[in-house]
């Protein structure tokens, strides 16, 4: 058996997380034994159980950043020569910093969520983001294969960084989102306790963070018909701040466990992010068949191919957005959405993600 050892913060609900619990459930069980070592005390919404129901083995420091620093790093490392990793696989600033500098020993890849330089000043405000940045940055360059989520990410590491990485675009469940029939949809909304009467149901996924810029959308609405209804699932620091926007028109649902129902009983699904690695939410409305509004980032304009229903609009601009929706609630966007199923099947599920990771595994262990 091939052990895989994955390093990360926590096993919060999250994309990077979904990532891996995707990557996990599609490599093949009988040919690699995982291992998920994380860092720090898991948080309220963990899936630590769905990956220990996979039959992981789950060794978790429960450490805070503080302690990590103090005593941390020989705990780790007495972790690793225990388990004795053929391949050690890391997530995300922390992990990436302790594969680099601690255990260059080892054979060790990543995955790389997103382009530092732009996330992190969003983030952590200019300053403290630019450091972060940098030192991220830094410690891919000693990672011996960084993986990018994106070609979006894999070219500016290339361009403006030449560091070159491989490239394994993001993938979701066949299963667990899909495209369903008027009725199925009719009746999901019943369901939901959303009313007939509105003639349109847009929504957005995704944290209420500014890298996201979910006032944009907002402000969006306020130029637009009230028979068309916008659901905003997720939370976040802006939560507060965007009951401003609020109207009856508006729904916010926190975060919420199902939200594959809300995709399929939607019919159009709203981005306005300023950044993105590759966006899992996207890709999930993509899989339930909806047709996508999305804000023009190269992440975004990545999903772009031919005969998708995939409209852009300029970053942060409201007006052209409203503009948008208001030609969308004419038109009849059932059945638009079929082709960016087929785009998601093509390109974008978990068993195409996981394939082209195995081929890098094998990869690494034969060099």
């Amino acid at each position: 058996m091939i052990k895989i050892l994955y390093i990360i913060s926590t096993l919060e609900r999250c994309g990077p997380v979904n990532v891996l619990y995707e990557l996990i459930n599609n490599l093949d069980n009988e040919k690699y034994e995982f291992y998920i070592l994380t860092l720090s005390p898991e948080p309220e919404k963990s899936r630590y159980d769905d990956f220990k129901k996979m039959g992981a083995h789950i060794i978790t420091l429960n450490m805070s950043r503080s302690q990590m620093v103090l005593c941390g790093m020989s705990k780790l490392i007495k972790v690793v020569e225990n388990i004795r990793p053929d391949i050690i696989h890391t997530h995300g600033l922390r992990a990436d910093s302790i594969s680099a500098n601690h255990l260059k020993d080892y054979k060790t890849c990543n995955t790389i969520h997103n382009y530092p330089y732009y996330d992190y000043p969003l983030a952590y405000g200019t300053i403290i983001g630019k450091i972060f940045a940098h030192n991220h940055v830094s410690n891919i360059k000693k990672i011996k294969y960084p993986i990018a989520c994106s070609n979006t990410v894999s070219k500016k590491f290339a361009d403006e960084q030449g560091i070159h990485t491989f490239t394994v675009q993001n993938g979701i469940s066949k299963t667990r989102f899909k495209n369903i029939t008027l009725e199925e949809k009719k009746l999901l909304r019943k369901k939901l306790n959303i009313e007939e009467t509105y003639k349109k149901v847009f929504i957005f996924s995704g944290a209420l963070i500014e890298r996201k810029d979910p006032i944009t959308l907002l402000k969006s609405f306020d130029n637009v018909s009230e028979d068309l209804l916008l659901i905003v699932a997720g939370d976040g620091i802006l939560r507060d701040k965007l009951q401003n926007y609020k109207k009856k028109n508006i729904l916010f649902i926190g975060n919420v466990s199902n939200i594959e129902e809300y995709l399929k009983c939607a019919d159009i699904f709203i981005s306005t992010s300023l950044a993105e690695g590759l966006p899992m939410a996207v890709i999930e409305a993509m899989a339930s068949g909806l047709v996508l509004v999305l804000s023009d980032i190269e992440s975004h304009t990545e999903l772009i191919k031919d005969n998708s229903s995939i409209i852009t609009f300029n970053t942060g601009e409201e007006i052209q957005l409203s503009k948008i929706i208001n030609q969308l609630s004419n038109v009849e966007t059932y059945g638009m959405g079929v082709n960016n199923r087929k785009l998601y099947e093509e390109h974008f599920s978990s068993d195409i993600m996981a394939k082209r990771y195995d081929e890098i595994y094998r990869k690494i262990l034969n060099d």
